[in-house]
């Protein structure tokens, strides 16, 4: 009887064994398909999605969660020059409209720039839910037009510069993001992560 429940008990070690073996392999396969690769942040989950290339962090509105995507982890921006709590201008003071400006002659670069800054000031995943609207910081005939000195009371300008650095940066209630060339969506990644307090 010993030998026998000694058999039984080797059968199921082995049959554990295998079935761990087996799930390991199946999981790192299910991985490796999808290639999302997870790298932790400021107590954030940050997933890679090699085949858009697009970073992802879940962020959680009331009771619903959002997957809000991004073009870069919060580790490649260090270098962006942040002004401490430039944020609470949006997040303390509660504008009744944004307006984010871009210059003249900007590139779909920038454009997307500014998208990434209104997904989160906008409605697109009801995280802030103040209008935004889009301007340009320069005139131009028929076309939006704002600068900082638009800001007010109950307007927030947020105005994309072109510089030699990348800097964030404010002028009363209006706030500048200086960015060097072809860097406008780093800076603009930059801003929204202070907006959601990750970095």
């Amino acid at each position: 009887m010993t030998k026998k429940k000694n058999d039984l008990w080797g059968i199921l070690v082995i049959l554990v064994v295998i079935i761990l073996f087996f799930g390991f392999v199946a999981v790192e396969k299910i991985i490796k398909d999808n290639k999302y690769v997870e790298n932790d942040y400021n107590k954030f989950q940050f997933f890679y999605d090699e085949n858009q290339e697009i970073w992802y962090t879940q962020i959680q509105i009331g009771n619903v969660p959002y997957n809000i995507p991004f073009y870069y982890h919060p580790r490649d921006l260090k270098d962006v020059v942040v002004e401490p709590d430039i944020e609470n201008i949006i997040l303390l003071k509660r504008p009744e409209n944004i307006i984010i400006t871009v210059p003249g002659d900007s590139s779909s670069q920038l454009a997307l720039a500014g998208i990434e800054v209104s997904k989160i000031t906008g409605t697109r995943f009801q995280v802030l839910k103040i209008p935004t609207a889009s301007a340009l910081n320069e005139p131009i005939t028929g076309m939006p037009y704002a600068t900082c000195e638009s800001a007010n009371e109950k307007t927030v300008v947020i105005s994309f510069e072109k510089s030699k650095n990348n800097v964030i940066r404010s002028e009363n209630r209006c706030i500048i993001l200086e960015f060097k060339d072809n860097e406008s969506v780093r800076v603009a990644d930059t801003f929204v992560f202070h907006l959601l307090k990750i970095m």
